[in-house]
């Protein structure tokens, strides 16, 4: 007999409008755009250059945020304990519903290396931060320094769109249904 995975749409859905819609359809083409002017041998127009650093660069404060607190969910979320929140098992004895959510759960992590995907988001989740604080850092405030300095730190942007790719990568690696055990 097959089961049908039961599946979080929340948790999954966040996880799809993070990585997929947000980070690679969007972040990472916009990144990789502005490192193909950075490297043009014509200069690249400033106002596309400061669009791009007044717009772009600055949402990944907002969306690392986002990144951290679905990785805060993860296990909670896409756990088999989460089943036991739904019908039929909700309506199972709580005493027994419990200590069987729970030693689901224990079999789960110990099936599976939920830490090791976890630990290995949050560090290139960190990286990047990382990156972008570098950046920041030494873009300087105003909006033209900005756009200056942007010509001459082309390495640090792309050091910035690895750590973005690796965590692009290593969300994908999170299981998108809750493995059933």
């Amino acid at each position: 007999m097959t089961r049908e995975p039961v599946v979080i749409e929340d948790w999954e859905s966040r996880r799809s409008r993070f990585n997929h819609d947000w980070l690679k359809n969007r972040h990472l083409n916009r990144l990789d755009g502005f490192l193909a002017l950075l490297a043009s041998p014509a200069a690249a127009p400033p106002d596309l250059l400061a669009g791009f650093l007044q717009h772009d660069l600055v949402e990944w404060e907002k969306k690392a945020g986002e990144a951290r607190d679905l990785l805060a969910r993860f296990e909670d979320e896409m756990s088999p304990r989460a089943c036991f929140s739904q019908p039929p098992l909700c309506l199972l004895p709580a005493a027994r519903r419990e200590w069987l959510a729970q030693d689901l759960h224990d079999l789960w992590r110990a099936r599976y290396p939920v830490s090791d995907w976890v630990a290995a988001a949050r560090e290139a989740l960190h990286e990047a931060e990382q990156a972008y604080h570098v950046l920041e850092n030494l873009l300087g405030p105003h909006a033209g320094e900005r756009v200056k300095q942007a010509r001459t730190l082309r390495a640090e942007f792309v050091a910035f769109a690895a750590a973005c790719r690796r965590l692009g990568d290593c969300v994908a690696r999170l299981p998108h249904e809750i493995l059933i055990v």
